[in-house]
């Protein structure tokens, strides 16, 4: 495509021939980030499916429009490359989105939800098998998947200890707020990027609907029926991104107040085994375990939005 952009078989502009070169530029990116995934995560890679499916899906639309408008031979011939360039791109998304679990290096047991890609966390593709598993029998401990290692109370209460300087949090109203932020500040902000998607996706409703109105009262032309197929398109995408963002938001959500909720029992915990009890702190730490961070842990449910989940 790049090399008949810039033979200018074509009638383009010089934005297009742009917008090829750092196509092009991107698909070199691609080579040497997938072999570092490949080899230091577990996970397929985020950053590359990120990045394949929604131009995927531009590039789909783009090729459909190219042959509408392909006329004469140079046409088709670009067209029939945008085809062959789209199908390359599923397939190499179909092969970075297979989970690495048979080629990995470690014996210790994973959790699915390490190994697992981001479209099997946005549909929860990686709970079916524990599903599975409750509908056949009666479930024990030893049927659930490991804990990600991520989430392990002992590894967030170490990075916890680093930004928690509890002589200066004793005068700070927000003191643990604070720790807690710079502790947990990369799930923290994983949250924001589904949640904006969903904001997005919603807004794009009524646009949509609006164009589905003014669609319906126009006469039924070749070019109107082909903007129908588009708002088809559009309809399908809208609505599996706001299913897909919405249980991602939740997904990075939930996970992000579970970390928070093992930072503070290992850190109460651990103030617990150092104090000296008294005749009346029996309770103390057993009310800090339950009450208390129950109430810190609803509280942080709504700090990205109105929260309906614990309703």
């Amino acid at each position: 495509m790049l090399i008949l952009a810039s033979i200018r078989s074509l009638e383009i502009t010089s934005l297009t021939i742009a917008a090829t070169v750092l196509r092009f530029a991107a698909a070199l990116c691609m080579v040497p980030l997938s072999l570092a995934d490949h080899s230091r995560v577990a996970r397929p890679s985020v950053l590359l499916s990120v990045y394949l499916f929604p131009t995927l899906l531009l590039d789909a639309a783009q090729t459909r429009t190219y042959w509408l408008a392909a006329r004469a031979h140079p046409e088709l011939v670009y067209a029939a490359v945008s085809t062959a360039s789209m199908s390359v791109k599923a397939i190499i998304l179909l092969l970075e989105a297979q989970p690495k679990t048979k080629w990995l290096t470690t014996k210790e047991d994973r959790s699915p939800e390490e190994t697992s890609s981001i479209y099997s966390l946005g549909v929860f593709f990686w709970l079916n098998k524990v599903f599975a598993t409750g509908y056949r029998q009666m479930m024990d401990l030893e049927d659930l998947y490991p804990l990600d290692r991520g989430m392990a109370g002992a590894g967030l209460f170490e990075r916890f200890q680093k930004h928690a300087v509890y002589s200066k949090m004793k005068g700070d109203q927000y003191g643990l707020a604070k720790a807690l932020a710079r502790t947990l500040r990369v799930p923290l902000l994983l949250v924001v990027i589904p949640r904006l998607l969903l904001i997005a996706f919603r807004f794009s409703q009524p646009f949509m609907i609006n164009k589905i109105l003014d669609l319906l009262s126009q006469p039924i032309t070749h070019a109107s029926v082909n903007a129908g197929y588009g708002l088809i398109g559009s309809a399908a995408l809208i609505y599996a991104g706001i299913a897909v963002s919405t249980a991602l938001y939740w997904y990075f959500h939930y996970r992000t107040l579970i970390m928070i909720r093992g930072v503070l029992v290992a850190a109460i915990y651990n103030k617990a085994t150092e104090a000296q009890a008294g005749p009346g702190d029996a309770t103390a730490a057993i009310t800090l375990m339950s009450v208390d961070i129950e109430r810190i842990f609803i509280g942080f449910s709504s700090l990205h939005g109105k929260s309906t989940l614990f309703t």
